[in-house]
């Protein structure tokens, strides 16, 4: 956040000051973009998006292709360890503090530790209900590395994805369900994105229907009309899920962050539907 463009700034400000209770997220988000700031390694090439074809014709996430070359569970390692070694515990909320701290000792004596953590958010959803704080954090850190190594690799899959009838609703790089969606103009009317809210990639999907159990019953699925302007809430009937859903297009930077509309997640929950989701928050 700290390298936004002023336009960007002044939209976080005004988002900051009708939602002050996302303060402390967002210090959370600039302390981690500070402290990557010095990470001065060369960008990890992306992938050959060919050579994995056969795989994501099957359904299969880039990241889990039998054959990709793992090099970038260890590059986000490393990344990993040098967020942890200068991210201050003081500028973390107070739950966080002790956990950075241990796992700073931890990755301070074991440094191969780092990689192994980072392949194991991508061996599935963790169970979110039971996962206690200690997982909440590493899966954050984790990500926010991932995050780092994965970045120059959007553009180039993008490019290559547009030949692909990926139709699945989860992450076609990382293999997450959808956090969130977002609906844009195409020459054919309006098209649904899925966004991830883990690595940050958004896919096309179909415009109608739950992506979490597939459901296309238009009885069995509605709306709800928050108060925000340019957000609604996707529900499904059938398996109690939604998705937040931002109906306009700019500021994707900070709108489909996951973290600055939590308090659209909160209002869905509170009506009785579930985040099926991974967060990264806590929720």
């Amino acid at each position: 956040m700290s390298r936004q463009c002023p336009e960007g700034l002044t939209m976080m400000s005004s988002w900051l000051h009708d939602h002050p209770y996302l303060d402390e997220l967002a210090r959370l988000q600039e302390r981690v973009q500070e402290s990557l700031v010095d990470w001065v390694q060369l960008p990890l090439p992306a992938p050959r998006c060919d050579m994995h074809a056969g795989d994501l014709s099957q359904g299969i996430p880039l990241l889990m292709s039998s054959n990709l070359d793992r090099t970038f569970a260890v590059h986000a390692g490393e990344v990993l360890c040098h967020l942890i070694a200068r991210i201050s515990p003081a500028d973390l909320p107070e739950g966080f503090r002790a956990q950075c701290e241990q796992l700073r000792e931890r990755l301070r004596q074991a440094p191969e530790l780092a990689a192994h953590l980072v392949e194991t958010q991508l061996a599935g959803p963790a169970d979110q209900e039971n996962a206690d704080p200690e997982q909440g954090f590493i899966k954050f850190f984790c990500w926010m590395a991932l995050a780092v190594v994965l970045r120059p690799w959007h553009e180039s899959f993008d490019k290559w994805r547009q030949n692909l009838q990926w139709e699945h609703p989860y992450c076609p790089l990382c293999g997450a369900r959808p956090a969130m969606a977002q609906l844009t103009r195409s020459r054919s009317g309006r098209r649904r994105l899925l966004a991830c809210g883990c690595c940050g990639l958004r896919w096309a999907y179909q415009r109608i229907g739950c992506p979490f159990c597939g459901n296309d019953e238009h009885d069995q699925l509605a709306i709800l009309e928050p108060e925000e302007e340019n957000w609604r809430i996707d529900v499904c009937h059938r398996c109690h899920g939604f998705l937040k859903t931002y109906t306009r297009e700019g500021e994707e930077a900070l709108m489909l962050a996951d973290w600055s509309t939590l308090h659209l997640d909160a209002l869905g929950m509170q009506q009785g539907y579930l985040r099926l989701a991974q967060s990264l928050y806590g929720l």
